[in-house]
């Protein structure tokens, strides 16, 4: 469990040092797309309108925009938490544990995380448009795209590793 809040913690730092930034500008986004939605909602149906605003229909420039800033954010977010113990204390990884032990339990800290950021974002969504009953195929849609960016660059970040040692 020690090392569960070690890695909550660089979660924190991250944020600290200027990623909530990002975020601040991710929820503006986000109150943006539903301005825009809510001028068409008249025409949609509210399960489309929901699609639209996760980023899972890029039907337009703007939505197309919106789907590339989150998947850049993922992967930001994943390199920094990912890369963090490479870029501020190697000897931590290099003398003091199991590197793929680390890897994983890194790994499944942050997909808990981008799965709750993501189930909360969905939710709100949803219940803005008040689609009832919860959509959960769009939501587990909108969650597995982004473990599945969080993934890749796991991939990348193992692969780095490995051609580093």
């Amino acid at each position: 469990m020690n090392s569960l809040a070690y890695y909550f913690n660089i979660i924190k730092t991250i944020f600290k040092k200027g990623f909530y930034k990002h975020l601040i500008f991710l929820c503006a986004l986000v109150v943006f797309v539903l301005i825009e939605v809510y001028e068409i909602s008249d025409m949609k149906s509210n399960l489309f309108l929901l699609k639209y605003t996760l980023g899972l229909i890029p039907s337009d420039f703007l939505n197309l925009l919106w789907l590339l800033y989150q998947i850049i954010l993922t992967v930001y977010l994943s390199y920094l938490f990912y890369f963090y113990e490479i870029d501020n204390s190697p000897e931590f990884i290099f003398m003091r544990t199991d590197f793929y032990r680390f890897a994983l339990k890194k790994y499944g800290t942050l997909q808990i995380v981008i799965i709750i950021f993501r189930l909360i974002i969905g939710l709100i969504c949803q219940l803005y448009f008040k689609v009832a009953p919860i959509p959960w195929l769009v939501l587990g849609l909108n969650i597995g795209l982004y473990v599945l960016i969080s993934s890749l660059v796991f991939i990348f970040f193992l692969l780095f590793y490995r051609k580093n040692i």
